[in-house]
């Protein structure tokens, strides 16, 4: 996969905040629209949350720690994600994160 989500302000500020603070973080690369049809990006997240749920402890990671964050479209693939691991793996995440704008019209 090609894509990447763009390295805004905000991203850049979280990203030394966490390597700032000693966190393992993972920012998955997943297909996106219009190129690509749902499930496309929901399976390319779902797939990285269960491999480091999996597999995060041979490197690392507390896997009773872990957090799914995400913004706008990725807020929405993280309680997609977070949902599924709950309902069809009982896997369950410490935390859930998600932001996005609101659009208001008058």
């Amino acid at each position: 996969m090609n894509t990447f989500p763009p390295l805004t302000k905000d991203r850049f500020l979280l990203i030394n905040h966490l390597v700032y603070i000693f966190l393992n973080f993972c920012i998955p690369s997943y297909r996106q629209a219009p190129e690509y049809i749902y499930p496309a990006s929901f399976n390319d997240c779902y797939n990285v949350a269960v491999g480091v749920l999996n597999t995060g402890a041979n490197y690392g990671i507390n896997i009773k720690k872990v957090v799914i964050a995400g913004d706008s479209a990725g807020g929405n693939l993280a309680a997609a994600v977070t949902q599924t691991l709950a309902e069809v793996l009982e896997l369950h995440c410490r935390k859930q994160v998600l932001a996005g704008q609101v659009c208001c019209a008058s």
